[in-house]
């Protein structure tokens, strides 16, 4: 599967097409020529289960591209908070000025 057809099937949630490619040997850190990750994109996208699926197949989740994202600030930039949650069961790294919203996810609600 090349990066184009792994974006579009982020864009379309088709998880399955992903995992098969990652069986059939796709690295789950592939990038394109700007070091943008299927990570990064999925943040975009603020799907949580990609996510879940390329980090438990080994994608770095503090890798940044040309331009300092992290997939780690797409997803906060994005308010794609359960796509957060994952990268928070996997120790990556906060994005600069986002403590407060990695606090707040990491803080079990309680009702008053």
């Amino acid at each position: 599967m090349t990066f184009d057809e792994a974006h579009t099937a982020i864009k379309k949630g088709d998880t399955i097409s992903l995992r098969h490619a990652l069986d059939a040997g796709m690295t789950p850190d592939l990038s394109n020529q700007f070091s943008w990750m299927l990570l990064m994109l999925a943040a975009i996208e603020g799907n949580a289960a990609i996510a879940d699926l390329l980090v438990s197949r080994g994608a770095d989740v503090n890798r940044a591209n040309n331009f300092g994202d992290t997939p780690s600030s797409l997803a906060v930039a994005g308010n794609h908070f359960q796509f957060v949650k994952v990268f928070l069961s996997h120790e990556a790294s906060q994005p600069p000025g986002s403590a407060g919203v990695y606090s707040a996810l990491r803080t079990p609600v309680t009702n008053a």
